[in-house]
């Protein structure tokens, strides 16, 4: 009794002790509550700006029951906030309180257990938006108390749903103090209160989702109970909610949604009885709305009448929308959608009763209704349906975008079920087509959240698929299969299986393509049922009996099912025995494909692949893209969890080179789910047929009797399918598809077959002209994300996007002649006016806040885009002439064709005070600058400036969140601010283009993604128009092609130089192009030039006098007369040789003291600044030669005055007088080569005074700075540099440099180092310090300033040609041009000088030795053998003829030794020289192509001028011109010509582009050129600036070898290039070593060629390439770089790689021949069209089918068979379905007989049919018959050659089936075992003994009885054994493995020909009789 009084006593110790913890209320007690609930939507760094929501009120509860409580909120006050928080305070919302606040102070009963809220009893009038707040506050009074545990976790009911819940518990006794901290993972979750749309067709990546959430939220309470003895009781809650979200990763930031409440009781009191409302309804604690996600709004709306708002809305947008699109048309629409969601069909069909009559409004109306999404929406369409009151088209565009777009649920599924069988939807095929397909994706979005779906939603679509199979209505089923794969459904893959391969007997019977359709239809069943899939298409791809594209398409679904390893391995190790390459090829592709992605979602799977391809033969990479493909590329960005895929499956038939299917799918990444963006399927059998028909001769194809004849003695033949003409093509979006079409040969036919009278009716319409005004709108995407908050408030995040159009125009043809068939377009002149004003408008808005129909307020994104380009054009085409042109108007004002505005701000509105909705961006603005206009200070200046801001008064329990207490907090936010402007301006066509951008973000605060996103960006677009004197009236574009092109051209001026220029202004090598060519035309003639009967007269000669007057230099009257230049042939005479006694004539000699002085020669002042040796200031420009810089001082030139007679510009009365050569008063003066005066004068750098004094040369002094290169003062004035001020004076001694300079070893070029850069010289002659110590190798005096050496760019420092100033006017020492050019003469011993007198010191000193320049040529000047023009580059600058070669009388002729002929001959020199030119050309031509072939130094000279003789010049009348001009009212011409030229036929292909301005005045012109000089080269050379000839680029394309492997060679070479470039290319130059770096190029940094690009790319394996860069500074190289798919080099017939393409006309022969295979016999070898090599002799005297056209009805068949008269030969017969034409060929001993149809034809002329081309020799005969594809049939009696062509997987026989598939194919469409069983299937049997085959195939028995499956049994063969025909005997055998069927041994077989179709049981050996021999019976 004791023991039990304890244990009673203990027990209600425990009660009490459990029952104190427990929250409770008293039931008697009043508790009274101070309330406050604040959300907050913002970002989470302060200072921002942020809208919020704040309720503040007291909550009362009693009891009114057991355990039952009633709550009632008083004084509530709603407050919005808009600004800074906690800067700004919140504001109060007075009318919206005053609205709520009768339904927020209604009581509602609610029960509570131990700490759990229960049951909640409402009022009937509460709405569900307001019940949520009391769902709110007793969502913090929900505490689970476990007893004894102090810390635990477990799933918890709330407001939010069943959510993960942890819970910590502390116990502070001596405050009697219970804290409950409770924390809750909102996205662990059994059961989440959730609602969302848009987001159906989007499958949840898991694996995404682990490396960072797009949302994510969490909610902590912390409870504060004080336990007493009847429960603990709540003092004070606190509940902090965060729920974020980023489109990005999560840890760079997010957007934020914070929920507050604080909850702290203020006194309990006794509660007073009250009469207890009535309650009848019950909820729970959970989220709840009443309205439907749909319903939220997109904008707040008050309540008034529907039906007003609607018509209002619809006339707003009526009529400002009917020109262009308004500012505001998106947003209007969007409130238009939301007044049609709240509208009942009621007044949806009163408000079609207003608009039906009204066009504008009914459009309207109609756009909209589909975007409404509700069932009353869909029930008014199929109301107007059945009243016909839309039209086919309205219904249309109407009815399937509401299907698409409708929220499913029971009853709207059981409307569509209506609507698919109304009879105006079944009328018209393509709208039941469109509807089926779109009811099945209702299915899909319906069924998407279920696991199974209700059959009676399924029915509609499996029952079309069941009566379509019954009746066989092939495109009932296809239509059937994709409206179920649209579903995607587990249950319906029953009726799909039906259809499916290997499982169903119906699909035995159906084509290819719905079998295929079957498998596709298993696609969207992956995401709801993978593992079945898996196992249905694994089957389908390992059975080998199926078709291959059926095999590959189960491919592509299985690996849609993201497979395990096991399964992926299971698929590699069955392609080590793959019989089909298509199947391997396309298996291992996809593997391959899938190994390399990045995507997260199949990371498992991408490992398992790369697993599986070590599993792979290597060889499987060879295949190249002659077979089926998997391609796929794709990219995830984790930072901004985003990402893109792209996948193409191509899959191949045998029987074409072009893709039998094509289907391309982009696939997107985003927000932790994946989707299908767009899928599009090409599918085309037959097509190659089609395209290639035209190749084969027209030839009628009679019956093929004999060919059937002899298949009949072929046992087991099985006839191929054939194939029908087939196209389809289907579009499928978020992996729905929407439409799909299929085009058999009867549809074409329909449509051919259109009458002509309908034709005639449009283009009718057409004439009188058409006026259009077609809108539409279209809510382009509407996702929407509603949980609940703590508050009790929902929090919204939705993607919204809208966009309209309209475009209001007319359109008027006209045609000439009239048109009234359709082929008359292609003759006929067509004129078009359209006027066409396009109008867009684009909306996109995404939210995240509280959104509720009373209370908005949160963060918004808004991007609008608005564009509107008006267009007034006039375009004529003329087809036949090749004409096309458009007229259009110029601008007129000022149009803003694009603006974009992008901006992210806070807003806070609610119903009652609409008026004064606030937007403030996120961003807040500031009167700071920014922190670049910032100036510092230092510490002292700047002190400590004390904080201006202020806390602001708020409550105690919240004030610590609004202190700031880091730096980071008190960092001012200001915007990142950018602007950008720029216009293009087009004055010719009256136009200006601008493009102004503004920038504002957050990238200040926080440098991610998001925050860049954050603020406002805007862009425009506007053209303005411009006014360029006189007005525009209109811009004309035209183009003409063909023979009328030259016609069209307005600018018919093509020089690309100026001949007019002057020789003093004109470059060396332009000016000797020009020489070269007079002196080809001299050269003709014979004529003399040394000898001294032929000196010119001296009548002829120059004044000496003006050889020192500089106005005589420019004066046209004392030029040579061109009459009285030398004859280069005299060149050779050697009596024109100089005499040697001159050498030592003293009186010849020069003064000594004008010889430079030595002691010049070692001052270091005087020589190159080592550290910048090649600067271009001391250098001769090769692009401008004629650097007045170098030139003579014109006081000892010939007089301008005399060079500038036009009439007689060569006159030889004003050349100079020799004697002032060598005058000591016209030599320069020693003295002035070092005085300062004559240096260049800094102030005035192109002092022309101060231009190329040779002293300047070798003095630093006059070296350019290094640290400025591009100083001024060492360039020359390019303004005037034939200012006679700018030459040197060289008559003054003072100018020659001092010798002594030339001794000084420190200025001499280092021996170790002859190439030092810091020396340049020319390789031709290096340069020897002991050299220049020796007399013998000073410079001349005379050549110190030879312009000829002072422009060479070639030799710009040569040592052995330093400048002489005597040279600079010594016209003696000018060459004649024909000697640059002949070789001949260049090396010509006795024109040159003795050598022993060039180089003995005693000889140079010695005035004797020295010749008088006066008399005779300079030796020194003669041509050096180094300079010679190279005939591998005859435009080297350097070899080119120095023009003052032209005025010395040495090498004038004397007119009076020119005899009368000569003189006709000269004049004949023109005429004569045109057929030279056209020889040199083809000269030219061949060594052009010999220089491409040569090394890389002779073929790096496409910049120089002879290969660009014939690169850029014209290729014959141009073939193209496009003109772009304006027509003024003044008459000027303004514009640009584009004009192409070409010759593609030609032996050297050419094409040539120009672009010139249309201004006359304006020279500007840019010149692009390309040549193909050889079949591997490719030569491009581009050119603009003044005639083309400022700037030039050129890039070189070469294909051959780098080590060993195939590779491709691209070159850029510039000879110059405009500053522009040059600067982008620096740029560009910096940044690449840390690109390459980061690319993983390795760099070695090495000088390579100037100037030069070089990029080389090698092939090593069909998958992997090595590329090297060469830079001018760098070389860079990857190797091993993998590229996506294989180049199967090996593809390329041999022809194209080693010989490459002819001409531009092969590419399309070669596609059209790429399917020509040939098949070869020779003795007893076979090589078959597939590669299969066979050995097998011929042992019998019967025909074997060596190949045939296996189709429906054959063209052809190829008989072979052993000869008579030579068993080591053959004999063909060849039958052709061409009159049944029989060609027999039979060799003899001396000749081929061959037979036509049994009748012997004469030897070489055989009759033969037309269309049958034969060429018969002695040793065989080849034919050739286009018309049933046979390209050749060679045969000789031991070689057999057939080349068929377009008869891929056509061909059966012994060759093979022509497939690339080596399968040896019997006559049964099964593979032989071996090759004696091929050559037996195809035996032609004989029938006779007679015949001369005595074989035959038969079946036989096996002979003996033997024991099978325990009985007695007969077994008879399944497959043909050759054996003897009757009366005959074997001669041979041999013993073959046969298979047998056996049946029981007392069952009697008649016909054992029936046995071919039964199974096989087993296999024994039989003999099979090779020949045999049979004595027949009379």
């Amino acid at each position: 009794m004791k023991s039990l009084i304890f244990l009673l006593a203990l027990a209600l110790v425990g009660s009490d002790h459990v029952s104190k913890y427990d929250p409770s209320f008293s039931e008697n007690s009043l508790h009274i509550y101070r309330y406050e609930g604040v959300i907050l939507s913002g970002l989470p760094e302060r200072g921002l700006n942020q809208a919020g929501v704040r309720l503040i009120c007291k909550v009362k509860i009693r009891g009114v029951g057991q355990r039952q409580y009633l709550l009632q909120i008083e004084e509530p006050r709603i407050q919005e906030l808009n600004g800074i928080w906690p800067k700004d305070p919140f504001t109060s919302a007075k009318k919206l309180t005053e609205r709520l606040a009768p339904l927020l102070t209604k009581a509602v009963k609610f029960e509570y257990i131990n700490g759990r809220v229960g049951t909640i009893f409402v009022p009937a009038n509460l709405p569900e938006d307001i019940l949520n707040i009391h769902r709110g506050i007793l969502n913090i009074f929900q505490i689970t108390i476990k007893k004894a545990q102090s810390a635990y976790d477990l799933q918890e009911a709330g407001i939010e749903g069943i959510c993960h819940a942890r819970y910590l518990v502390q116990e502070d006794k001596r405050k009697e103090r219970v804290t409950i901290i409770k924390s809750k993972d909102l996205n662990n979750c059994q059961e989440k209160v959730v609602k969302h749309t848009g987001m159906a067709y989007t499958q949840l990546c898991p694996s995404c989702q682990l490396r960072g959430r797009n949302i994510r939220a969490s909610v902590t309470f912390t409870h504060v109970l004080k336990p007493t003895a009847a429960g603990a009781i709540l003092q004070e809650a606190k509940v902090r909610e965060v729920h974020q979200f980023t489109p990005f990763h999560e840890l760079d930031g997010t957007m934020r949604v914070e929920a507050r409440q604080s909850l702290i009781l203020e006194q309990i009191t006794t509660a007073t009885m009250s009469e207890v409302p009535d309650f009848q309804i019950q909820r729970t604690l959970q989220f709840r709305s009443d309205s439907n996600v749909l319903q939220q709004p997109f904008t707040l709306i008050r309540d008034q009448n529907i039906i007003l708002k609607v018509k209002d809305t619809l006339n707003h947008i009526a009529q400002h929308n009917v020109q262009t699109i308004h500012s505001d048309a998106p947003s209007r629409f969007l409130e238009l959608i939301q007044l049609l969601r709240s509208a009942d069909h009621s007044s949806l069909a009163e408000i079609w009763r207003l608009v039906k009559s009204q066009p504008e409004l009914r459009r309207w109306f109609i756009e909209a209704l589909p975007a409404v999404g509700t069932i009353d929406s869909l029930r008014c369409l199929k109301s107007r349906m059945q009243e016909s009151e839309i039209s086919r088209m309205e219904i249309l565009q109407t009815l399937l975008l509401a299907m698409h777009q409708v929220k499913t649920d029971r009853p709207v599924m059981n409307l569509a079920i209506e609507i698919i069988n109304l009879s105006a939807i079944k009328e018209i095929p393509f709208l039941r087509k469109a509807t089926l397909l779109a009811y099945g994706s209702m299915v899909f979005r319906f069924c998407a959240d279920k696991s199974t779906c209700s059959d009676d939603v399924l029915k509609p679509l499996h029952n079309l698929l069941a009566e379509a199979t019954s009746q066989r209505n092939d495109e009932n089923i296809v239509l059937g299969l994709k409206a179920i794969g649209n579903a995607g459904q587990p249950g319906s893959i029953k009726s799909i299986v039906k259809l499916l391969p290997s499982f169903g007997t119906v699909s035995t019977n159906l084509p290819l393509k719905i079998r295929v359709d079957a498998i596709m239809a298993l696609r969207n069943i992956v995401h709801k049922d993978p593992k079945t899939v898996q196992r249905i298409a694994v089957q389908i791809f390992l059975n080998r009996k199926n078709h291959p594209e059926e095999r590959m398409m189960a491919c592509a679904v299985l690996f849609l099912t993201k497979p395990p390893l096991t399964l992926v391995s299971m698929v590699a190790n069955s392609l080590l025995t793959e019989t089909s390459l298509q199947v391997a090829s396309f298996t291992h592709s996809h593997i391959r494909a899938l190994s390399m992605s990045s995507l997260p979602g199949i990371h498992s799977l991408a490992t398992s692949c790369n697993l599986a391809l070590n599993i792979l033969s290597p060889k499987l990479e060879q295949l190249g893209n002659r077979f089926s493909k998997v391609y796929r590329m794709d990219t995830f960005m984790y930072r901004v969890m985003a990402g893109i895929s792209a996948k193409l499956l191509m899959i191949k038939s045998s029987s074409t080179v072009i893709p039998t299917v094509l289907m391309g799918k982009i696939k997107g990444h985003a927000l932790g789910g994946e989707v299908d963006l767009i899928q599009v399927g090409l599918r085309a059998e037959g097509l190659q047929e089609v395209i290639t028909k035209s190749r084969s001769t027209d030839i009628r194809i009679t019956e093929n009797r004999s060919i059937r004849r002899i298949l009949s003695k072929i046992v087991n033949w099985k006839d191929f399918p054939e194939e029908e003409i087939l196209g389809s093509a289907y579009v499928r979006v978020f992996g729905q598809e929407l439409a799909f079409v299929q085009i058999r040969k009867d549809t074409i036919d329909q449509i051919g077959q259109v009458r002509s009278d309908q034709w005639r009716n449009y283009l009718q319409q057409l004439n009188n002209g058409i006026n259009f005004q077609p809108a539409k709108a279209i809510m382009a995407a509407e996702v929407r994300r509603v949980v609940p908050t703590a508050v009790g408030l929902p929090m919204e995040l939705n993607f919204i996007s809208t966009g309209l159009a309209v475009a209001k125009g007319s359109i008027e043809v006209r045609s000439d002649p009239a048109i009234s068939r359709l082929p008359q377009l292609l003759t006929s002149k067509i004129q078009l006016k359209a006027r066409l004003s396009p109008s867009v408008a684009i909306h996109t808005r995404a939210f995240m806040g509280i959104n509720m129909r009373y209370i908005r307020s949160g963060v918004c994104l808004q991007f609008n885009v608005r564009s509107t380009i008006p267009m007034d054009i006039t375009a004529k085409i003329n087809l036949k002439e090749g004409n096309f042109r458009i007229d259009t108007t110029p601008a007129q004002k000022e149009n803003k064709i694009v603006s974009i505005d992008s901006q992210v701000y806070a807003i806070s509105a609610n119903m009652e005070n609409l008026s004064s909705v606030r937007r403030v961006p996120i961003l807040p603005r500031s009167t700071r600058r920014d922190i670049s206009s910032q100036r510092f200070q230092s510490s002292a200046q700047s002190g400590r400036v004390p904080d201006e801001r202020n806390v602001a008064q708020v409550a105690p329990e919240t004030l610590a969140d609004q202190i700031p207490c880091s730096g980071e907090d008190q960092r001012p936010r200001l915007p990142n601010k950018a602007a950008y402007r720029a216009c293009m301006r087009a004055d010719k066509i009256g136009v200006q283009a601008c493009i102004d951008g503004r920038m504002e973000n957050a990238l200040s605060i926080k440098h991610i993604p998001l925050y860049r996103l954050i603020g406002r960006y805007q862009l425009n677009i506007t053209i303005i128009p411009v006014s360029s004197g006189a007005d525009i009236e209109k811009i004309v574009l035209e183009i003409q092609t063909g023979a009328k092109s030259l016609t069209k051209m307005i600018k018919l001026e093509d020089k690309e130089t100026r001949m007019e220029q002057t020789p003093s202004v004109m470059s060396s090598d332009r000016l000797g192009r020009i020489l070269m060519k007079q002196a080809k035309h001299e050269a003709i003639h014979g004529t003399h030039l040394a000898n001294p009967a032929h000196l010119p007269n001296p009548a002829h000669l120059p004044n000496p006098a003006h050889m020192t007057n500089p106005a005589h230099m420019t004066n046209p009257a004392h030029l040579p007369n061109p009459a009285h230049l030398p004859n280069p042939a005299h060149m050779t005479n050697p009596a024109h040789l100089p005499n040697p006694a001159h050498m030592t004539n003293p009186a010849h000699l020069p003064n000594p003291a004008h010889l430079p002085n030595p002691a010049h020669m070692t001052n270091p002042a005087h020589l190159p600044n080592p550290d910048n040796p090649t600067n271009p200031a001391h250098l001769p420009n090769p692009d401008n030669p004629t650097n007045p810089a170098h030139l003579p001082n014109p006081a000892h030139l010939p007089n301008p005055a005399h060079l500038t007679n036009p009439d007689n510009p060569t006159n030889p009365a004003h050349l100079p007088n020799p004697a002032h050569l060598t005058n000591p008063a016209h030599m320069p003066n020693p003295a002035h080569m070092t005085n300062p005066a004559h240096m260049t004068n800094p102030d005035n750098p192109t002092n022309p005074a101060h231009l190329t004094n040779p002293a300047h040369l070798t003095n630093p002094a006059h070296l350019p700075n290094p640290d400025n290169p591009t100083n001024p003062a060492h360039l020359t004035n390019p303004d005037n540099p034939t200012n006679p001020d700018n030459l040197t004076n060289p008559a003054n001694p003072a100018h020659l440099p001092n010798p002594a300079h030339m001794t000084n070893p420190a200025h001499l070029t280092n021996p170790d180092n002859p190439t030092n850069p810091a020396h340049p010289t020319n390789p031709a002659h290096p340069t020897n310090p002991a050299h220049m110590t020796n007399p013998a190798h000073l410079p001349n005096p005379a050549h110190l300033t030879n312009p000829a050496h002072m422009t060479n760019p070639a030799h710009p420092t040569n040592p052995a040609h330093p400048t002489n100033p005597a040279h600079m006017t010594n016209p003696a020492h000018l060459p004649n041009p024909a000697h640059l050019t002949n070789p001949a003469h260049m090396t010509n011993p006795a024109h040159l000088p003795n050598p022993v007198h060039l180089t003995n010191p005693a000889h140079m000193t010695n005035p004797a030795h020295l010749p008088n320049p006066a008399h005779l040529p300079n030796p020194a000047h003669q041509p050096n053998p180094a300079h010679l023009t190279n005939p591998d580059n005859p435009t080297n600058p350097a070899h080119m003829t120095n023009p003052a070669h032209l005025t010395n009388p040495a090498h004038l002729t004397n007119p009076a030794h020119l005899t009368h002929g000569e003189s006709t001959a000269s004049r004949r020199s023109i005429q004569v020289s045109r057929s030279t030119s056209q020889r040199s050309s083809s000269r030219l031509i061949s060594k052009l192509r010999h220089s491409s072939r040569g090394t890389s130094s002779r073929s790096s000279s496409i910049l120089r001028s002879s290969t660009q003789r014939y690169l850029v010049g014209k290729a014959g009348t141009p073939l193209l011109v496009v003109l772009l001009r304006v027509r003024r009212t003044d008459g000027i011409q303004q514009g640009y010509q584009l004009t192409g030229y070409g010759k593609i036929s030609s032996q050297i292909p050419r094409v040539h582009v120009r672009l010139v301005d249309l201004e006359p005045k304006n020279n500007w012109k840019i010149c692009a050129d390309a040549l193909l000089p050889r079949s591997h080269k490719l030569l491009t050379l581009t050119r603009w600036g003044e005639n083309c000839e400022k700037y030039r680029v050129a890039v070189t394309v070469s294909t051959g070898q780098l080590a060993s492997h195939p590779a491709t060679k691209v070159k850029m070479q510039w000879s110059r290039i405009n500053e522009n470039l040059k600067y982008g290319g620096r740029m560009v130059g910096d940044y690449l070593p840390g690109l390459a770096y980061s690319l993983g190029l390795s760099q070695s940094y090495k000088l390579n060629r100037d100037r030069q690009i070089t990029v080389m790319v090698a092939l090593t394996s069909p998958r992997t390439i090595d590329t090297i860069i060469r830079l001018p500074k760098m070389t860079a190289f990857y190797q091993g770089l993998r590229i996506p798919t294989s180049l199967p080099v090996h593809a390329v017939s041999k022809r194209l790689q080693e010989e490459g393409f002819h001409s531009i006309a092969e590419l399309s022969e070669t596609f059209l021949t790429m399917n020509q295979r040939e098949c070869v016999v020779v003795n007893d070898t076979v090589w078959s069209f597939d590669g299969n090599k066979f050995n097998h002799s011929l042992s019998n005297d019967c025909y074997y089918v060596l190949t045939q056209d296996c189709s429906d009805s054959p063209k052809f068949m190829l008989l072979m068979k052993r000869a008579q008269t030579d068993k080591m030969k053959k004999s063909i017969k060849l039958i052709v379905s061409v009159k049944n034409l029989t060609i027999e060929a039979v060799p003899s001993s001396d000749r081929m007989i061959v037979l036509v149809n049994g009748i012997k034809q004469s030897a070489g002329k055989p009759i033969l049919p037309a269309g049958v081309e034969v060429v018969q020799n002695l040793t065989g005969i080849t034919l050739r018959i286009p018309s049933v594809n046979i390209e050749k049939l060679y045969f000789d009696g031991e070689r057999v050659q057939i080349v068929v062509d377009q008869m891929m997987s056509k061909t059966c026989g012994i060759c093979g089936l022509n497939n690339d598939e080596k399968k040896m194919m019997m006559p049964s469409r099964e593979v032989a075992e071996d090759q004696d069983r091929l050559f037996e299937s195809w035996l032609c049997s004989g029938t006779s003994c007679k015949d001369d085959c005595k074989v035959r195939q038969e079946f036989v028995e096996l002979g003996t009885v033997v024991e099978f499956e325990g009985q007695a049994s007969r077994c008879y063969s399944v497959e043909p054994v050759q054996r003897c025909l009757a009366e005959c005997t074997p001669m041979e055998t041999r013993s073959r493995r046969a298979r047998f069927h056996c049946l029981a041994a007392n069952y009697t077989v008649t016909d054992m020909s029936l046995f071919n179709k039964k199974s096989e049981d087993m296999r024994r050996s039989v003999d099979s009789h090779t020949d045999c021999m049979c004595r027949c019976s009379q």
